[in-house]
């Protein structure tokens, strides 16, 4: 079944290329960089979704926001069969600057919270001091960063 739906979408994007308005860049693109997968399970097919980690992803499918949520790894989501990726791109908001080659495993698309300053901090109870003494003083001294160890030792006082 799914060797036929994916013979089936090798012969409708056959079709219709010569109709698309630039064809040969389209065509050198398709050739170059689409990739069809015949997968055994959904497992399978996350796994390698967010090891493709593709700038864009388009989920048309049953349950796609149930799939959705097993999706780490994608610049831009566009879910559903009314969701078509000019949505993002021209009227709905969803950003453009995306990651791309992969860079989705560790970096997100642009946002609002890219504007956002953050301040980090940590403070320290007097039990967390206690619970952590030994294995921040001892690590400090394996990377040989002495003084960080002594900055430890010296709270004990």
């Amino acid at each position: 079944e799914s060797v036929d739906f994916i013979k089936n979408v090798e012969k409708n994007i056959k079709k219709l290329i010569p109709f698309l308005y630039r064809k040969n860049i389209n065509y050198n693109s398709i050739l170059n960089n689409i990739l069809l997968i015949k997968v055994k399970n959904k497992n399978e097919a996350f796994n390698i979704m967010n090891f493709i980690s593709s700038e864009h992803s388009i989920l048309n499918i049953k349950n796609d926001f149930e799939f959705f949520k097993n999706i780490r790894n994608s610049g831009s989501n566009f879910i559903g069969f009314y969701t078509s990726e000019s949505f993002g791109d021209y009227s709905m908001g969803l950003n453009h600057v995306i990651p791309t080659k992969k860079n989705s495993r560790f970096s997100s698309s642009l946002g609002v919270y890219d504007f956002y300053k953050k301040t980090s901090y940590l403070k320290m109870s007097k039990f967390s001091f206690e619970k952590f003494f030994y294995l921040t003083s001892n690590f400090s001294l394996k990377e040989k960063l002495f003084t960080h160890s002594e900055s430890v030792k010296i709270r004990l006082k």
